[in-house]
């Protein structure tokens, strides 16, 4: 069966007939538009911004997805200055001042600080992709970053330093092997990771690390934050591929780490792809040199560690100078147990509290004793004249002489009104 081939016309009227191969009118329909026709509204609307170059706002899942990773309750709804207010907020409420000075006044610090990076012994040509970090790169999505203003340039700069001294720190404080807890280290010291609010200034990436390294993680050491901050200065003067590196590495850890990759879709892939098509080595030497001029005094971070560490410093002393004493009397209180295990007979009948007491006043007595019976020149004088006159003056004086140094020992050891030893000798 052959089927009729279907012609279709419109009319000048707007009606349209449908034809047979015959160019018999088949169907003839009606179309009219008169319905309006409106631009569908978007149907998220513009939120607050965030994100690599603040580009993004209103991800859906982005409190879901980041769920125990990111502080900030209501990321697409919080303005920029409020997100700054809350984490500043954050981090003084949670600074803890025995923890600082803990590792402050511990030896704790002493291997991490003495940790050289291996990217310290290297120079520019020395750097290269190894093999799985080229994969990433091939990896890497394929779109263009466009040329941004001075403005936002300069803030995403800043945000670079910020990631560095994150990396640094993780880097240094796991000796360049990733551990458990390594993307909670940099999630938690970038405050554009955590807070969504990435630092003005390349100064302000440091005061703002500088606080939250004293807050947030194991290892809370000034001195430390200082060797993590030239270690950052470190990696820029190697230039971009030294760089991308370090974000690469930090980005294969958050793939690899539960509720941490969308941090990757908002920060560290744009920052790799900005490293590779508008960063230059000139640019990151000019930010090395700014890093390295930024300096800032414990005043800046606003802890008041100075007055923390003035009264630590004032507490250990008073402690140690508490523990000589002690150590002191710990020692003439051996010497005397010594004395008295030697003779037990001063300790017949006693309980152990007045031993003790017995001990210390022994002890007081046998010092006074000490300080009264040291010779003088007058005294050998005067002994030598009475050993001239006669025999027995000479016994009587050395009697008198012994009987009067002992006397005071033994009223000593019978003042603690101890009769016992006295009544079994009356009975013998």
């Amino acid at each position: 069966m052959q089927w009729p081939i279907l012609n279709t016309c419109a009319s000048n009227e707007g009606s349209q007939e449908v034809q047979g191969a015959t160019g018999e009118n088949l169907v003839s329909v009606e179309e009219e538009f008169y319905e309006p026709q409106e631009i569908p509204k978007p149907l998220i609307t513009e939120g607050p911004k965030y994100g690599f170059a603040n580009k993004y706002s209103n991800v859906p899942a982005v409190q879901e997805g980041l769920y125990g990773v990111l502080d900030l309750n209501e990321p697409n709804t919080t303005s920029a200055t409020r997100r700054r207010e809350l984490r500043i907020q954050d981090e003084t409420e949670n600074f803890s001042s025995d923890h600082y000075l803990a590792d402050m006044f511990e030896d704790t610090a002493c291997s991490y600080m003495n940790f050289v990076p291996h990217f310290h012994s290297l120079s520019k040509p020395d750097v290269r992709y190894m093999g799985g970090e080229e994969t990433a790169l091939l990896q890497l999505p394929r779109r263009e970053m466009l040329a941004e203003t001075p403005l936002v340039e300069a803030e995403v700069c800043a945000g670079l330093v910020s990631l560095l001294l994150a990396w640094c720190y993780n880097h240094r404080i796991t000796g360049a092997e990733d551990n458990v807890a390594s993307a909670w280290n940099m999630a938690k010291l970038a405050p554009q990771l955590s807070w969504f609010d990435t630092p003005p200034s390349v100064r302000e990436s440091v005061l703002v690390f500088t606080r939250r390294a004293l807050v947030y993680p194991l290892l809370r050491h000034w001195d430390f934050n200082k060797l993590v901050v030239g270690d950052a200065v470190t990696l820029l003067k190697l230039g971009r591929k030294m760089v991308l590196k370090s974000l690469l590495e930090m980005r294969r850890c958050f793939n690899e780490t539960e509720n941490h990759y969308l941090l990757n879709d908002l920060y560290i892939t744009d920052y790799c792809l900005w490293l590779q098509q508008r960063a230059t080595d000139e640019r990151l030497l000019t930010l090395a040199s700014e890093l390295s001029e930024v300096e800032l005094s414990k005043s800046d971070v606003g802890f008041d560690l100075d007055i923390l560490e003035d009264l630590a410093r004032k507490s250990l002393q008073d402690s140690q100078s508490t523990t000589n004493e002690r150590e002191a009397v710990a020692g003439v209180t051996e010497s005397l147990q010594t004395l008295t295990f030697a003779n037990p007979a001063l300790t017949d009948g006693k309980n152990e509290s007045e031993q003790e007491l017995n001990v210390a006043t022994r002890a007081l007595s046998l010092r006074d004793n000490t300080n009264d019976c040291a010779p003088t020149d007058s005294d050998d004088s005067d002994t030598s004249d009475s050993s001239g006159s006669s025999d027995d003056g000479s016994s009587d004086s050395s009697s008198d002489s012994s009987s009067s140094s002992g006397s005071d020992v033994s009223s000593e050891l019978d003042s603690d009104d101890d009769d016992e030893p006295r009544q079994r000798n009356a009975d013998s």
